[in-house]
C-alpha cells in the first residue's frame, strides 16, 4: 500500500505483533517474515519496519493517519517490497488479499 508514518505514542498501527524482525535483514526477508506472522495472527493489513511488524484493530482505516513518508528502504531485487525505518517512525504497509 505504501510507505507511511507510524508515530508514537499514538501510532497509526499501534500493535507490534512481533518485535523480533531484527533477526532478518532486507526488505524481502522482512516482508516474508511479517507476512507469515500477519497470516498466522489473522491480520489483513500490516506494516513493517526493520524491528517490528505492526497492525491494529482498525488497521485498514488508520494506517495512513499521519500521511505518507519517504523514509522506507526498497528491495534492490525489484520485488516492490520495502520496510520502514524505526528511527524515522516509518513503516511500509501491506494488504493481504
Amino acid at each position: 500500500m505504501g510507505c507511511y508514518s507510524n508515530k508514537s505514542p499514538a501510532n497509526a498501527l499501534p500493535d507490534s505483533f512481533d518485535s523480533n524482525v531484527s533477526g532478518v535483514s532486507g526488505p524481502d526477508a522482512i516482508y516474508d517474515y511479517c507476512k507469515a506472522k500477519a497470516e498466522s495472527a489473522g491480520r489483513k493489513v500490516f506494516g513493517a519496519d526493520e524491528k517490528n511488524c505492526w497492525s491494529g484493530g482498525n488497521a485498514e482505516s488508520t494506517y495512513n493517519k499521519y500521511g505518507g513518508s519517504s523514509q522506507c528502504v526498497f528491495s534492490r531485487a525489484g520485488t516492490g517490497h520495502a520496510n520502514g525505518q524505526e528511527k524515522y517512525g516509518s513503516m511500509f504497509v501491506y494488504k493481504l488479499e
